[in-house]
């Protein structure tokens, strides 16, 4: 019993001077801190991405990418002046329809 009481004495004394070093001992002050600076890094600049090459694709032009002026002598049919009014979008740029019925060329045979 004796042997238990020694070795538990030993262990209190052991955390005892643990915990009496962790209060001396000098550690830093507020006044000791340096604060770690980082050192500044340049941001790289962009780099310019090489423009795509043209393809030997042909280039599609709808009704209304043509900057020409059409008019209905262009059409030999009516169909064919009121296909082209059809796909060109909304409005009338080329002044087909000049009574705004939605029917353009009406001069021009079927």
């Amino acid at each position: 019993m004796r042997k238990i009481i020694r070795v538990f004495g030993l262990m209190v004394l052991i955390v005892v001077a643990c915990f009496l070093c962790v209060l001396f001992v000098p550690t830093k002050s507020a006044v000791d801190y340096k604060p770690v600076v980082e050192t500044p890094t340049t941001t790289p600049q962009p780099t310019s991405t090489p423009l795509p090459m043209p393809t030997d694709a042909p280039t599609l032009l709808t009704p209304t990418s043509v900057i020409e002026d059409i008019n209905c002598d262009d059409f030999s049919t009516k169909v064919e002046a009121q296909d082209f009014f059809n796909k060109s979008g909304p409005g009338d740029p080329h002044h087909l329809d000049r009574d705004s019925d939605g029917v353009v060329c009406e001069g021009l045979q079927q």
